[in-house]
């Protein structure tokens, strides 16, 4: 039998969800429904269960393949479940992991993939103005944060288990995390709209804002975290290594060592930026823990979040982000809140 022409990409959908795919993107014309074996519902089922499912989905798959005529070529799986690994292997195929190819083929955006970013940056900005509508005496973060969800999905975007609103003294260090606090007269509040998507394209925008007037000592350390962001920024273009953007940032040890801090190791999410896209994290990443010694050169059309702290324990913290296009000669902020200073939510 010759071979089927390899001229579509073949998607296995779990169960009945197949059949909704098939309606709502006619385009897959080759959907088809999985052998459960694999992922969420494996070796809940028990090992000997899951041995053998996990085989008849080998199986379907080697099936398609042989139909493709490329059985005994590489195959690269972009999720590296163990399990699955050693299905295909027990095949007799060899494996790869896809990750790395994956990251490669969405590092450069096209326009339409910016334009999407654009629309999920609006989305966030129409959150950080239910945000600052609600920021005052008496009000919970976790209630500033079930509006913005709302919010996020009346404008058509969506919420990956992210975003985060902390204040006081949660916000230095960066906690990530919402609670029940409620809001005081000049607390600092800031807020990341991570993993809100639109179309599936992520953004992860930060800002800062406060109950009145903000204390004196947050005024001071937003100016030096705004001055280390853009400093950053100014850099950015084609050609330009993430070494010599992430030179802009200082030592952690020279700001940070009241907060634990004495390696470079130590500072991950913090002073960076990571590029974004279908996924929070993509190509490329910049920080002094890993760029000063392995630079990657950036080049026109990636996208990434940069962001950058400062605070004082007990007191509070500030934190601020953009979104980025890189461009012939620099860069396209793609987020718009006004990030000059900190926003200023009148009691």
């Amino acid at each position: 039998m010759m071979p089927v022409t390899a001229n579509a990409p073949i998607l296995y959908e779990q169960g009945e969800i197949g059949y909704h795919t098939r309606q709502m993107a006619p385009w897959l014309d080759k959907v088809k429904v999985a052998i459960t074996g694999a992922g969420w519902s494996s070796v809940i089922m028990g090992k000997t269960a899951h041995a053998a499912q996990r085989d008849k989905l080998v199986t379907q798959i080697m099936d398609d393949l042989k139909a493709y005529g490329v059985a005994k070529e590489t195959l690269a799986l972009d999720v590296w479940d163990p399990w699955l690994l050693e299905g295909f292997q027990k095949k007799g195929l060899k494996v790869i992991p896809a990750a790395e190819l994956m990251f490669e083929a969405r590092k450069i955006k096209n326009e339409d993939e910016v334009e999407c970013l654009r629309i999920a940056s609006a989305i966030g900005e129409a959150m950080f103005q239910t945000m600052k509508e609600m920021v005052k005496p008496g009000v919970k973060e976790s209630e500033i944060m079930g509006a913005m969800h709302k919010t996020a999905y009346t404008l058509g975007g969506e919420v990956y288990s992210g975003m985060l609103v902390t204040s006081g003294p949660f916000s230095w260090p960066n906690s990530r995390y919402m609670t029940d606090r409620i809001l005081r007269p000049h607390d600092i509040v800031y807020a990341d709209v991570y993993n809100t998507t639109y179309n599936a394209y992520h953004i992860c925008y930060y800002r800062t804002f406060s109950v009145g007037k903000p204390p004196q000592q947050m005024v001071d350390a937003y100016a030096k975290a705004l001055e280390w962001l853009y400093k950053a920024i100014q850099v950015i273009k084609p050609g330009v290594t993430t070494k010599e953007v992430a030179e802009k940032w200082p030592p952690c040890e020279k700001d940070w060592s009241d907060i634990l801090v004495a390696y470079e190791d130590q500072t991950a999410g913090s002073n960076w930026a990571h590029g974004i896209g279908m996924t929070l994290y993509e190509l490329p990443l910049i920080w002094r823990g890993c760029s000063l010694e392995h630079p990657i050169t950036l080049e026109k059309g990636m996208t990434f979040a940069i962001e950058t702290q400062h605070g004082v324990p007990g007191i509070g913290g500030v934190r601020m982000e953009e979104m980025i296009h890189v461009t012939d000669y620099g860069v396209e902020i793609l987020s718009q809140w006004p990030i000059d200073e900190i926003t200023v939510c009148e009691l």
